[in-house]
């Protein structure tokens, strides 16, 4: 993980999807906790991620001859952890399946 001195907000607009985006002035700003923790201090554990898994379903448009998309599945996993075992159980998960007419 990192730790991020004095960011600050991104003055050219959205370059992504993320909800939040920083930039900093120098690349030296930017440290591995791994480096800054103590010795002999245990490490902090990893936060949850969230996880989304997309599937589509295409088919060839006879007329055009081009692929059109038929259906769209989505699951999201709220609570995926990185360094351990992630609880599969449904309370974590949501999903949606859209299908055209």
């Amino acid at each position: 993980w990192l730790r991020i001195k004095q960011p600050e907000a991104n003055k050219r607009g959205a370059l992504s999807w993320c909800a939040l985006e920083l930039e900093v002035e120098s690349p030296k700003q930017i440290n591995r906790l791994d480096t800054v923790v103590a010795s002999g201090t245990a490490p902090r554990p990893s936060p949850p991620v969230v996880s989304v898994t997309l599937k589509l379903k295409t088919i060839v448009n006879p007329k055009t001859h081009k692929n059109e998309i038929v259906s769209v599945s989505a699951v999201c996993h709220k609570q995926v952890q990185l360094d351990s075992s992630t609880d599969q159980s449904r309370r974590f998960m949501t999903q949606l399946s859209l299908i055209r007419p």
